[in-house]
């Protein structure tokens, strides 16, 4: 622990404990008000974040909203995200009373059902809503019963041991991250409750499963937790009511495998999308294999069944230049797009159908070519998910940065096309 790591540590806690203070001296009602204002000029200022909002809303909610909708939707998104989060800066230290007006409850009586069976309850939670309350709900549980949360700890150690101390003040225990998966296995079979935040990528060691309808990883956690130790399963989702109130709604999940708990995300989640946090790049498409799936498949799930499909823009810098290696097995999902120079006709690869073809001008400069990736984002109603270059261009390269896609390089096949 370095020096200058400890002074910038010791710096953020003393500016986060400040806002706490701040915020403790304003009623719920106006801290609301401050963070939504807040969230206005991030979305305002901040291109890069209202970029991926956007995408995620687009491949979630493209196909029953216009694309003016979703970026009304997207301002929303920054509003309410920025309430939640100072509201749950707020939480922390309330009274009984308040945190019974802070929160509805629904279908509790469910829940403590499944609890008084005795074999545990895995909780599964989106990133939504003021998600500070999540770790209060021990409040409504009976007597003795033992409620936990799987976390990511924070990377300062100060504010991380302050807010630790939050969540824990009322009796609910801690996992972290990198904990024992047999620790929480065990914890479970006492008869406690878990709760997950499941809706995040899971990176190459998650599930390749369904989710809004586009493939992507998800936490394998859930489903091993559950078949390990017989525990049930119950989604949440929490929505916000009005400025200072919010409503939890328990739901049963049938059963455990991981689609059906990402079914639940996506219900939780459709309830009030513009309380979800979608900062993530959630659908990311990796750099290194964008033609292949994410993670790994879930077993007895067909790939051909996910539905929206993944757009690839292949970029061919002349009309000599070959597309880029392509493995045998590609996602079932592709949606394959090329660009080519215009005077020239479009690459032909057998068993290889163009969902698009884009002729361009290759002298156009770095502001037409970020106009020109825009508008070809726009054509669908999902966005594009990478560019995909066989060497690098500088020029494409800047302005898919300024239009807010992410680009590769992947290198060119030996002779996998004509022209």
């Amino acid at each position: 622990m370095s020096l200058i790591n400890r002074i910038k540590w010791r710096f953020e806690f003393a500016a986060y404990r400040s806002i706490e203070i701040l915020l403790h001296r304003l009623s719920l009602p106006q801290v609301h008000a401050l963070g939504s204002t807040l969230g206005r000029l991030l979305h305002r200022f901040s291109s890069a974040r209202r970029h991926i909002v956007l995408r995620n809303l687009r491949i979630a909610f493209g196909d029953s909203r216009s694309l003016d909708e979703l970026r009304q939707l997207t301002r929303e998104v920054f509003a309410r995200n920025g309430a939640n989060l100072f509201c749950s800066l707020r939480t922390p230290g309330i009274s009984d009373e308040e945190l019974e007006e802070m929160l509805e409850i629904r279908n509790l009586d469910m829940l403590l059902r499944l609890i008084a069976q005795g074999k545990g309850v895995i909780l599964l939670s989106p990133h939504m809503g003021n998600w500070e309350l999540l770790a209060q709900l021990i409040h409504w549980l009976p007597e003795g019963a033992e409620l936990g949360t799987h976390y990511r700890p924070l990377n300062n150690p100060y504010v991380n041991a302050l807010v630790e101390g939050h969540r824990t003040a009322r009796g609910t225990q801690l996992f972290a991250k990198k904990d024992s998966p047999h620790t929480m296995a065990a914890f479970l079979r006492s008869g406690a409750t878990l709760g997950i935040l499941a809706d995040q990528r899971a990176g190459t060691i998650g599930h390749c499963c369904s989710y809004h309808g586009r493939v992507t990883t998800c936490s394998p956690l859930p489903e091993l937790l559950a078949r390990r130790t017989g525990a049930s399963v119950v989604s949440i989702s929490l929505e916000s009511l009005t400025p200072g109130k919010w409503r939890c709604t328990f739901h049963h999940v049938p059963e455990a495998r991981t689609p059906a708990c990402m079914a639940a995300m996506e219900e939780a989640t459709g309830a009030s999308p513009s309380d979800v946090f979608w900062f993530q790049a959630r659908w990311r498409v990796r750099r290194v294999a964008p033609f292949s799936l994410p993670g790994r498949p879930y077993k007895g799930l067909d790939p051909a069944t996910f539905r929206k499909p993944v757009r690839l823009l292949l970029w061919l810098a002349s009309a000599e230049t070959s597309l880029p290696e392509m493995p045998a097995e590609r996602r079932a999902n592709l949606q394959l797009e090329v660009v080519y120079p215009e005077g020239h006709p479009p690459p032909t690869v057998p068993d290889l159908p163009w969902f698009r073809t884009w002729a361009i001008d290759p002298n156009l400069q770095p502001e037409q070519l970020a106009r020109l990736l825009g508008t070809i984002d726009e054509t669908d109603i999902y966005p594009v998910d990478r560019v995909v270059l066989t060497r690098p261009i500088p020029e494409v390269q800047r302005a898919s940065e300024r239009t807010g896609l992410a680009h590769c390089v992947v290198p060119a096949a030996q002779s996998t096309c004509r022209s």
